[in-house]
């Protein structure tokens, strides 16, 4: 009777969902990003997908994490891939805060929160500066200013700018950037991410290859060695046909919903800490 009741109990246990949870972290680059998941190899060309979110889903199951996921992106980019719609910060010499004299040299794509300001942060005035023709500078007053907006025009080195102005009103100025201007990276922003930068996720793991990402940390690369990359299409490719790589947002786990799928769950929420 007891030996009748211990394996009941133990058939019970093998097919309640599965809600055993491990730490887990990985070091790899980045395979590609599909909403909030992120797939990852590692160094050993093991594939992982990280989910970047505060509410998992497993089977019928939500689960809730205290925290929303942090992510930290660092490194450089060409200023070839500078594009309207990124938003930058970057120190000039404005002429009566509207026209920049001279070239930037360094700007940093930046990631704007709710309560970051934007527009002409610091002005210093400073005397004007000689022209590279020559001539004499332009009147006006000159400061020396460190602004924050978003692009809105960017061609052949020239980029506009715009930001409000203490009105609300959109107000824009245009610079031109250094031959050999440098763009940093520092944000949480992982849209300026690409096939190849390196990548360190933390978190939660309940069935691998998937996990609940709680930290992720970027270094973005402006040249990926390509011959260390490699770029499935993870938009066409079906597994199982042969002479095509696996997709790597499918490497079996079936939390990983294809794209355009919603989950189908139940809303049981469990507390985890």
């Amino acid at each position: 009777m007891r030996s009748t009741l211990l394996c009941l109990l133990l058939l019970l246990v093998a097919a309640a969902p599965a809600s055993a949870q491990m730490p887990f972290e990985v070091d790899g680059v980045i395979l590609g990003i599909r909403g909030n998941v992120v797939a990852i190899k590692d160094n050993t060309g093991k594939i992982f997908q990280a989910e970047l979110t505060r509410t998992f889903k497993q089977g019928d199951v939500i689960i809730r994490f205290p925290n929303e996921p942090t992510v930290n992106v660092t490194g450089t980019e060409d200023p070839a891939n500078l594009k309207p719609g990124l938003v930058i910060q970057f120190q000039a010499i404005l002429r009566n805060k509207r026209f920049a004299d001279g070239e930037v040299s360094r700007l940093t794509i930046v990631t704007p929160t709710a309560d970051t300001q934007v527009g002409i942060l610091l002005a210093d005035p400073v005397e004007a500066p000689m022209p590279a023709d020559g001539k004499e500078p332009r009147p006006g007053t000159y400061e020396d200013c460190l602004v924050l907006g978003q692009i809105t025009k960017a061609r052949n080195g020239l980029l506009t700018v715009t930001f409000p102005d203490a009105q609300g009103k959109p107000e824009t100025i245009s610079i031109k950037l250094a031959a050999d201007a440098t763009v940093d990276v520092s944000g949480n922003n992982l849209s300026v991410v690409r096939i190849g930068d390196k990548i360190h996720a933390s978190g939660t793991a309940f069935v691998l290859p998937h996990f609940v990402a709680h930290e992720v940390k970027v270094e973005h690369s402006p040249v990926p060695d390509p011959k260390k990359i490699e770029k499935p299409n993870v938009a066409e490719v079906k597994p199982g046909k042969p002479g095509e790589k696996p997709d790597p947002f499918a490497a079996g786990d079936p939390a990983v919903p294809p794209a355009g799928e919603k989950p189908k769950v139940k809303l049981e929420i469990l507390k985890v800490n």
